[in-house]
């Protein structure tokens, strides 16, 4: 387990602390799968360049417990963040 973020919230008269995690390597969430260190500067460049981040699974972030290539950002941010509705381009 590695890539553990930690987020802080202040609310009221509150600190809170939360845990986010994410499986080894950060590709591994976003794409679902390794990517060798020497391809990951090219891996990240298309990423962006073809502007992949629509594709991710969003079960991939949103889990409740510890699995491959999974994190549970998403289940973090959900309590204080609203969501906007995805747009059919983000919908598989």
């Amino acid at each position: 387990l590695f890539g553990i973020l930690v987020l802080m919230v202040k609310e009221d008269a509150f600190i809170y602390l939360f845990f986010v995690w994410f499986c080894k390597d950060i590709e591994r969430v976003y794409l679902g799968k390794k990517v060798q260190g020497s391809a990951k500067k090219a891996e990240s460049a298309a990423f962006k360049s073809k502007n992949l981040i629509k594709r991710v699974d969003i079960g991939n972030l949103s889990a409740s417990r510890y699995k491959t290539n999974t994190s549970n950002i998403m289940c973090i941010l959900d309590k204080y963040l609203k969501r906007k509705e995805l747009g059919p381009e983000f919908r598989r």
